[in-house]
C-alpha cells in the first residue's frame, strides 16, 4: 500500500491535504479555539469583505450548509458581523470584526510557522519550484469544480 501511495501523486496529494487539515485543526484549536474550517472563512473574509454566505461557500468550494454552521460559531465568538442587505433583507452581508481580523492574521502566522520545519525537508529551491506546480493543480481543480 505504501509503495502504491508514493507512486500515485493524486492519492499522495489527497493524503497530504488530509494530514495538513488535521494538524491545522489541532494547532488552531490549541491557540485560538477555532478549527481550520473557521480559519478558512476568516481568511476568505480578509480578501473579500462584505460578502454573502453563498459567495464565501463558492470561494472556498464548500457547501452553504457547512459555511452556515461556521458563520454561526464565529458570530457568537465576535469574529464576524452580519448585517441585513439594504436592498434585500434576506441577503446577509458578512464582515470581519477587528477581533476576527487579528485572529486571521495571527492564525496564518502560526500555521506558516508550524509548516516551516515540515517544508524544510525540501531545499529553498525545491520549495520555490513546487509552488507553481501546486498552483497549476489547484487552478485545474478549481476550474473543474466550477464547470460541474
Amino acid at each position: 500500500m505504501l509503495m502504491e501511495l508514493k507512486n500515485n501523486p493524486g492519492l499522495l496529494l489527497h493524503k497530504i491535504g488530509a494530514l495538513m487539515e488535521r494538524a491545522s485543526d489541532q494547532v488552531l484549536f490549541d491557540e485560538f479555539g477555532i478549527g481550520f474550517s473557521q480559519f478558512k472563512i476568516l481568511f476568505a473574509l480578509q480578501h473579500h469583505q462584505d460578502v454573502q454566505q453563498k459567495q464565501i461557500a463558492h470561494f472556498l468550494g464548500q457547501t452553504e450548509a457547512s459555511v452556515s454552521r461556521q458563520i454561526k460559531l464565529m458570530k457568537s465568538a465576535k469574529f464576524i458581523e452580519i448585517r441585513l442587505g439594504s436592498d434585500d433583507k434576506k441577503k446577509h452581508h458578512i464582515t470581519l470584526t477587528a477581533r476576527g481580523s487579528g485572529v486571521a492574521k495571527d492564525a496564518l502566522g502560526i500555521l506558516n510557522a508550524h509548516y516551516e520545519p515540515i517544508l524544510a525537508v525540501l531545499s529553498a529551491h525545491e520549495q520555490l519550484d513546487l509552488a507553481p506546480k501546486l498552483s497549476k493543480i489547484h487552478d485545474r481543480l478549481e476550474s473543474d469544480c466550477r464547470a460541474s
